[in-house]
């Protein structure tokens, strides 16, 4: 957590001290001199070393972003690709439960249990009608392209962020879903 001299207050006591109040959580021992506050310059400068202590490493805020970075690409993969299956555009997410979905589907068509035209779902779990095979291994190939793109991506931004030598390269580093 980062934080600056705006997370803070000092307020004056009904006794003249003064404490350092950030976050809701009074800073009101002053550990350097072994008591209270007792002046207003003295609670600016624990708020000052506070500030700077608060300062992240850079080492979390490339955690941080790798995290977050993860989330995006998976945020990316649920959102889905787009196939068109005659003059409709179908939306199909790419998540695990997708994927397992797409590999029993295949297998079925392949051992003769399900029959054209099939049923599939969208991102939204709507059903979607795919007419023949030709359509079913677009719908595939799409989502091996789209998921591809995106965790290429994905290796991509985390090498960036692990070889970023300062906190705004880091910050600068940002998640956009891949061209497929």
């Amino acid at each position: 957590m980062t934080l600056t001299a705006n997370d803070f207050t000092i307020e004056q006591l009904a006794n003249g001290n003064f404490v350092a109040k950030a976050t809701g959580i009074y800073q009101d021992i002053d550990f350097v001199n072994g008591g209270f506050i007792t002046t207003k310059e003295r609670a600016q400068e624990i708020v000052n070393i506070l500030v700077a202590n608060a300062t992240p490493s850079l080492a979390d805020v490339q955690n941080a972003k790798i995290a977050q970075i993860r989330d995006s690409y998976n945020q990316t993969l649920a959102s889905g690709f787009n196939v068109t299956i005659g003059s409709t555009q179908n939306t199909f997410g790419w998540t695990t439960d997708d994927i397992t979905h797409m590999t029993a589907t295949q297998t079925a068509v392949g051992r003769g249990f399900l029959i054209f035209p099939i049923l599939y779902v969208d991102v939204t779990g709507s059903p979607v009608t795919v007419p023949d095979q030709a359509t079913l291994d677009k719908i595939e190939e799409t989502a091996t392209k789209f998921m591809t793109a995106n965790h290429q991506q994905a290796i991509q931004l985390v090498g960036q962020v692990k070889s970023a030598t300062t906190i705004d390269t880091v910050n600068a580093i940002q998640w956009q879903s891949a061209s497929y």
